[in-house]
């Protein structure tokens, strides 16, 4: 089975909950929205309302204005100084007075005003730090959850696991426990070159045959006769049958050599034995044939020469 790693588990638990935390964090954002439309919305009529009341005060005190110039108008006209000096100086206190309550009624309307953006702005902050508070809840939440799911999921697949090795184990102690047994069994029969009278020879032994007792009789038909002397089973076939695999070999045409099967020539071109020149292969010493210019080993298993390669033939010191 493959590792089992925490952190795979905990980005698999973080994107399925992803949907529902963005979501319940998209409802957050809506709600705490709400509040600030509508606390915005409540300290924009507000200082509607403050302009509005202002606006009275502003219309009462240019309508004062015009009352007194009138008066002092009045007033002068009884006296014939229309033209005088008081007349300009009682104008001008008109219109200083005039000019002093304007400035403080903008300054009651400004600090009105700047109050009620003051409040507004403390309600909004107090409005974004809930919506902070909870967004971080939220965050916390779901990390928490993933947590426990990849921790849960984590477990169980480490049990799996556990219980999966343990029965694998304990299958391949029966496999091996029976493969003992069988080759146990087979072990006399494998060392058998001849199994079966009548069958093909055993192609994994080491040495010739007649290393292993066994007799290669050429009879007078045409026939070869190998006799294991060790299983005492025997089987004739026609020389030019190969014994491991059953196949004809056209070489055979020739001959064959007489320590067993095997052609005495490639393609017609005779072999010559390289004595002292042995290469192994596949854990079995091959001796090294030579037709020609080229050099060969035979395969028994494969029914064929094959020719030695350059790197093999410098490991033999053949140049």
């Amino acid at each position: 089975m493959a590792t089992i790693v925490y952190d795979d588990y905990l980005t698999s638990a973080n994107k399925y909950l992803d949907p529902q935390k963005q979501q319940a964090i998209k409802d957050l954002n809506a709600l705490y929205q709400s509040q600030a439309n509508t606390v915005t919305s409540q300290y924009d009529t507000e200082v509607g309302k403050a302009n509005t009341a202002y606006e009275d005060q502003y219309r009462e005190n240019a309508v004062q204005k015009l009352i007194n110039e009138r008066q002092v108008a009045e007033n002068m006209a009884n006296l014939g100084l229309t033209d005088s000096g008081l007349n300009r100086t009682q104008q001008t206190a008109v219109q200083l007075s005039y000019a002093n309550q304007k400035g403080a009624i903008d300054r009651a309307k400004q600090a009105q005003i700047d109050a009620l953006n003051q409040q507004k702005a403390q309600n909004l902050a107090t409005i974004e730090q809930n919506r902070l508070a909870g967004q971080n809840e939220i965050n916390q939440y779901y990390a928490d959850l993933a947590a426990q799911n990849a921790t849960s999921a984590y477990n169980t697949a480490l049990e799996q696991d556990r219980q999966y090795r343990e029965a694998q184990l304990q299958a391949d102690l029966e496999l091996r426990k029976k493969a003992l047994e069988y080759e146990a069994e087979q072990q006399q029969a494998n060392n058998y070159i001849l199994q079966t009278s009548g069958g093909l020879l055993r192609r994994d032994f080491q040495g010739s045959l007649k290393d292993n007792n066994v007799d290669v009789i050429y009879n007078i038909d045409g026939t070869t006769t190998y006799v294991d002397n060790n299983s005492g089973k025997k089987t004739t076939l026609s020389s030019n049958i190969n014994p491991y695999t059953g196949t004809i070999n056209k070489d055979t045409e020739n001959g064959v050599f007489s320590n067993g099967y095997q052609p005495n020539n490639v393609n017609g071109s005779k072999l010559s034995k390289v004595e002292g020149a042995v290469i192994e292969i596949n854990g079995n010493n091959q001796s090294v044939w030579k037709a020609g210019s080229k050099y060969y080993f035979w395969s028994g298993k494969d029914n064929k020469y094959y020719q030695l390669t350059n790197n093999e033939l410098k490991q033999l010191g053949i140049k």
